[in-house]
């Protein structure tokens, strides 16, 4: 375990710090306008994790993003002085020390600890907005399930009865039941895919458009005038941006049309979206 951490931890710390830099050197408005394509493309995909976003910017957006980049700073701090560490050339006692020592020199435990108060602080108000959002969904849900057990107590129970030894019939309604809440519930939570992804592809587009808008705005691109003076809030914006966001929406069904709906992320694409992944499961089993 330990030689594998020495060979993937140096270029991972390489990777993320190109990566971070990458994004700092660009504009905001370019980062804004492909945020504005993941939504487009990818609300379905990650219902609760959009919600989620889109809570945070009522809820304490600005602290979040503060928060988040003072937790970044520090971790570039750490990987920075990690550089030039010799690996392969510490046992594991040595290490770990070592490790140990550079991250309680480095880090500054104030500002982790405020930058975390403020991120638990906005999650309180995110997760009060995404029970009440998705409280129609389980009602949803319940609702389906009551409809289903109507008729699968019927249609079910009597040919499961017959095949089944007498022992087991008191099952049978259990389990018949248990099917048709799961049923009720995968059908329920597709639907809400499909609400999310029409939701997400208006917002990403009109973010796409207007950060678009912006950045012609300062170069001095007008359009024939259509570009407002403060490069958003003109009917170009909305044209564009809904326009946008009905490509995305229709790609978006189009493609889970022959997934059945499953909303899952096709392989290879799967290899770089797995950290949203597991982020859209701990956010669903929260």
């Amino acid at each position: 375990l330990v030689s594998v951490g020495k060979t993937v931890v140096p270029p991972t710390f390489t990777m993320i710090r190109s990566i971070v830099q990458f994004y700092q050197s660009l504009p905001m408005d370019a980062i804004i306008a492909q945020i504005g394509l993941v939504y487009c493309f990818a609300g379905g995909y990650y219902p609760t994790l959009f919600s989620s976003l889109q809570a945070a910017r009522q809820s304490g957006w600005e602290i979040m993003i503060d928060a988040i980049q003072d937790l970044t700073d520090e971790a570039i701090k750490v990987i920075d002085a990690t550089v030039d560490i010799q690996w392969e050339s510490m046992n594991r006692k040595d290490l770990f020390l070592h490790q140990a020592n550079i991250v309680l020199k480095t880090l500054d435990p104030v500002k982790i600890n405020q930058a975390a108060g403020a991120l638990y602080t906005t999650w309180l108000g995110v997760s009060a907005v995404l029970e009440r959002e998705y409280a129609r969904t389980i009602s949803l849900s319940l609702t389906l399930a009551y409809s289903f057990e109507r008729v699968a107590h019927w249609i079910l129970e009597p040919p499961l009865r017959f095949v089944i030894p007498k022992d087991y019939h008191r099952w049978v309604p259990v389990v018949v039941g248990w099917g048709c809440k799961a049923a009720a519930m995968n059908i329920a939570w597709r639907i809400q895919r499909v609400l999310t992804a029409s939701t997400s592809a208006m917002t990403g587009g009109v973010m796409f458009a207007r950060a678009i808008l912006r950045m012609l705005h300062r170069r001095g691109v007008t359009i024939f005038g259509w570009v407002g003076e403060t490069g958003q809030e003109s009917p170009l914006d909305e044209i564009i941006g809904f326009t946008v966001g009905a490509i995305g929406f229709w790609t978006q069904i189009e493609v889970q049309y022959k997934n059945n709906f499953s909303f899952k992320v096709p392989f290879p694409l799967s290899l770089i979206t797995w950290p949203f992944d597991w982020l859209e499961k701990y956010i669903q089993w929260v």
